[in-house]
């Protein structure tokens, strides 16, 4: 039996791989994140990514630098929270973040556990994930589920999930990202009815209760 949490690969693989019994069964929301959205005072950028080399290309990190560097010359000082279990890329995300003069304004934090993780969905304005690829994108979904407003790339299942509740940008496009970026921050109204589309979409689809009254 093949689980699938990908519609994507739900849709093509099982006929390239002449698969016989496969099921889509896309990950789920848990009920805790859809309790974090009502905070008035949510700041700043939030990433959480484990810092293996490739995994931090894969997901961009390194392109959140970037582009918050772009914003750093034009005078724009955002604060950007970096999480997840450290790798083998981080020494180098450290140097990274050294080398673009950001350290005032990126805080690493290492792994977290899951009540850290929530007090940052919850404090955080943007969850920024601008990856080349996902499978499904949990992290993104929990994020908006908390009331992030989320920046992502239609990559992979992403856009499958989130639907109309994020902005995408392009991979890699490192002053597409800064500029986005730069609309959310400046206008505090502009993503509430993006945000509020996505918890919408995220709790018919992809909760945790809902995912429990459709299998009893």
């Amino acid at each position: 039996v093949n689980l699938f949490v990908s519609k994507i690969e739900y849709d093509e693989l099982p006929y390239d791989f002449n698969l016989k019994k496969f099921y889509y069964f896309p990950c789920a929301v848990g009920d805790m994140y859809f309790q974090k959205t009502r905070n008035l005072s949510r700041a700043g950028l939030l990433n959480i990514a484990w810092s293996g080399k490739e995994n931090l290309q894969r997901k961009g990190v390194l392109d959140i630098l970037d582009a918050l560097k772009i914003l750093k010359d034009r005078g724009v000082i955002i604060n950007c929270f970096l999480a997840g279990r450290p790798g083998d890329g981080y020494p180098g995300l450290l140097s990274h973040i050294s080398n673009l003069g950001l350290e005032s304004q990126v805080v690493t934090f290492g792994e977290v556990s899951l009540d850290k993780k929530l007090s940052l969905f919850a404090g955080a304005k943007i969850y920024i994930q601008p990856s080349y690829f996902e499978g499904f994108g949990l992290a993104t979904a929990e994020a908006l589920a908390s009331g992030c407003c989320v920046i992502a790339c239609d990559v992979g299942e992403v856009k499958n999930v989130l639907g109309d509740g994020a902005y995408y940008v392009t991979p890699g496009n490192h002053l597409e990202l800064a500029n986005t970026i730069e609309k959310i921050i400046s206008d505090s109204d502009l993503s509430k009815e993006l945000v509020a589309k996505g918890i919408k979409r995220l709790s018919e689809l992809y909760s945790q209760k809902n995912k429990k009254d459709s299998l009893n």
